[in-house]
This record gives structure tokens, sequence and C-alpha cells, in this order.
């Protein structure tokens, strides 16, 4: 069960749930590697940040009978947390929040915990400034690698 953003609702082929031709070929990929060995279930949505997923998560996306004993979770989650300026120790404490969540619900499956993948933020770094600025409070970040 791959659970996530839009990296994750890639292996659909879609963005926001449609059709996304840029990613047209990678649901043939995901066929090649898993099916029929694994069943890959992708429950993703791009824009999604780690509140979100909880939230799905907590109001019946993975309905009783869908989960199975043995089931493993792929989870990657929290860059649009980063993306929209939230720091690096609430991002994580978000994703601890739904590692934990599934741990405790689905207390036989495995989570596997992928980490985030590199951010080209430099054109949205403006747009969260203030409160993400450079000492001077005015000047937007280069990156927002210091804080990751």
């Amino acid at each position: 069960i791959l659970i996530g953003d839009s990296i994750t609702e890639e292996w659909l082929g879609t963005s926001m749930g449609k059709y996304h031709e840029p990613w047209k070929d990678i649901p043939q990929i995901m066929q090649d590697l898993f099916v029929p060995r694994y069943d890959p279930l992708v429950l993703a949505i791009g824009g999604d940040q780690t509140q979100h997923l909880l939230w799905r998560l907590q109001h019946g996306e993975l309905l009783d009978g869908i989960v199975q004993d043995d089931s493993l979770f792929i989870m990657l989650i929290g860059t649009n947390n980063i993306g929209s300026g939230s720091l690096p120790e609430p991002t994580a404490r978000g994703v601890i929040a739904v590692a934990e969540y599934i741990l405790q619900r689905f207390d036989t499956g495995r989570l596997l915990l992928l980490q985030l993948l590199p951010r080209g933020d430099n054109q949205r770094l403006k747009n969260v400034c203030p409160p993400r600025c450079q000492d001077d409070g005015t000047t937007p970040l280069e990156s927002f690698m210091p804080y990751v």
C-alpha cells in the first residue's frame, strides 16, 4: 500500500486524480516491477501534507478488509509541508504521527518510510517570506536546506 503525495500518486500516471501525460509510462513500470508478486494499492493525492494524509487515514481511507495482516505500507510524505514553509521539526512530527497511526492501527503490518527527496524551491521561497526569511526579516531564503 503506497501512501503519500504527488510523488507517490505518479505511480498511477495521474496528478490530482487526472491523467498526466508526462507520467503516462509509470503505471506500466509499476505493473512490470510489482505485479503479480504484489497487488499494489496507491492511496496518494498530489499536494497532500502530513496532516491531510493523517486525516484521510483516520476517516476511512483504509477500510477494514483492504489491509491484510501482512500488509506493507510504503510512505513518502512531508515534502509539501516543507514547500509551503513549514520547518523540518513540525514536518517530522507530522510524518511520525502518520507512521504511529499506521503502526498502531495495523500492528501486524510493516512500514517502509522513505526519505524526502531534494526540493528545487528557489522560485517559491519568496512566497514564504515572512516568516521564513534570512536574518534581516525581509530577504527570502536562498534555499530551505539550512532548515532541513
